[in-house]
């Protein structure tokens, strides 16, 4: 029987390609950058678009994403992770980050008492300033 024809992508090469970029990405080599962008940015675009759901929030968090693999690609350990998970972990937290941004800015910042609930949530006890005094007053 004849041995079996190699598959034309090899994940191992691969891995140990995109390895080599981030190694010297975090070496300051910008044309490593882009080709490491070149090589992942359309898996990690739909990575965060499936999260996010918005094409601006998924092109936003993947922007965010190789900015922080450009500064923190001297953190990537190889023998810990294959360098593409690495990168959509990064993707990952920065796409959720967006979607976090955006529920807060749906939240009022400021909520309005009814008057009447005002006071019912009036406290008529004494205050700290108000019992420290007496306490001195207590105390002569």
């Amino acid at each position: 029987m004849p041995p079996a024809p190699e598959p034309s992508f090899a994940p191992s090469a691969d891995n140990d390609r995109m390895a080599a970029w981030l190694q010297a990405v975090a070496l300051g080599d910008r044309q490593a950058l882009r080709e490491l962008y070149e090589h992942t940015a359309t898996k990690l675009f739909g990575l965060a678009l499936r999260i996010t759901g918005r094409r601006d929030w998924a092109e936003d968090a993947v922007q965010e994403s190789f900015v922080s693999i450009w500064h923190h690609a001297g953190d990537y350990r190889p023998h810990v992770a294959a360098p593409m998970t690495w990168m959509t972990t990064i993707v990952r937290n920065r796409a959720l980050d967006c979607l976090r941004r955006a529920a807060a800015a749906r939240l009022p910042q400021t909520v309005e008492l009814d008057e009447s609930l005002g006071e019912w949530l009036a406290d008529d006890a004494a205050g700290p300033a108000e019992l420290a005094l007496a306490s001195q007053q207590r105390a002569r």
